[in-house]
């Protein structure tokens, strides 16, 4: 039985002339886009060059509609759409974690809509973390707990015991 071979145009081997020999080539790093103030707007996908041209910049950008990263004042990230167009969004605010305390929220929504909030204290140390599925309708059963919550938390009586819905939480970290 003879071996099954992709034809050049699938797989990007060979030298285009049907012959299957492979051509040397060199892969060269995506081309960045920087705004005003140094942050990455725009990347594209690598390329290829053929060998010798080593040290000679090439102008080139690749074909392929770049990633794009929109910031907001503070240098957060907002938006990152990528060449396919679809976007992951990024909210930042207040919100009360799982403890009924206010800190700082970041809901981060993928480009199926399922978003996932983080909370933070003033120290940037997480405190809780709440996950949505089915399309973001309906929040994701358990809680996660980070070790610096374990620690101060969990070392007493109420160890891995389930939660207040009756669901067990699980340790991260």
């Amino acid at each position: 039985m003879k071996d099954f071979e992709p034809p050049d145009s699938l797989c990007g081997q060979g030298d285009g002339d049907g012959n299957g020999e492979p051509e040397d080539v060199m892969v060269v790093s995506g081309r960045v886009i920087f705004d005003h103030v140094g942050r990455s707007v725009k990347q594209y996908y690598p390329n290829t060059e053929a060998l010798g041209s080593a040290g000679l910049f090439n102008p080139a950008f690749d074909l392929v509609a770049p990633t794009i990263t929109e910031y907001d004042v503070l240098d957060r990230p907002l938006k990152v759409t990528i060449p396919d167009t679809t976007r992951t969004t990024f909210d930042y605010g207040f919100g009360t974690d799982r403890d009924g305390k206010t800190q700082f929220q970041t809901r981060v929504t993928d480009a199926n809509g399922v978003s996932k909030d983080s909370f933070r204290d003033v120290r940037q140390l997480i405190t809780a973390v709440k996950e949505y599925n089915k399309g973001g309708s309906e929040r994701a059963v358990g809680r996660l707990l980070y070790p610096n919550e374990v620690c101060s938390r969990y070392l007493n009586s109420e160890c891995f015991a389930p939660n207040k819905n009756g669901y067990p939480d699980y340790l991260v970290g």
